[in-house]
């Protein structure tokens, strides 16, 4: 059967079927949080996360021990940020272009196959 339908008739069967399992997986996990069982599912303990709640105080902390710059790195920002920059010191395209071409890879990700729906 599944053999005879279109490629856009598996898409809507698959967005139907996706609709259906979110609801019944929603419907389980509250389930679960109310402490009723659900056959097949078990709640999970979330893992550990970790979060400094202030900053100041553990970078004083920490100063008797560690470098500031063993605690903090930088990092270059984003080639857009780089260029707005630039053009902000009224450099043109031209000019940004030719400053940063010789130390820019550019390559082009893997092609995506995009359906038309046809």
């Amino acid at each position: 059967m599944i053999e005879q339908l279109s490629y856009k008739e598996m898409l809507e069967l698959r967005l139907q079927l996706n609709n259906r399992l979110a609801a019944f997986e929603n419907d389980a996990k509250e389930k679960l949080n109310q402490g009723i069982a659900v056959k097949g599912f078990v709640l999970k303990a979330g893992r550990k996360v970790r979060k400094v709640t202030n900053e100041n105080t553990l970078v004083n902390a920490l100063g008797k021990y560690m470098d500031y710059s063993d605690i903090y790195t930088a990092k270059m920002v984003g080639l857009p940020a780089i260029e707005k920059a630039l053009k902000s010191h009224k450099l043109d395209g031209n000019q940004i272009e030719a400053m940063l071409a010789p130390h820019i890879d550019v390559s082009l990700a893997p092609s995506t196959m995009v359906y038309t729906g046809e």
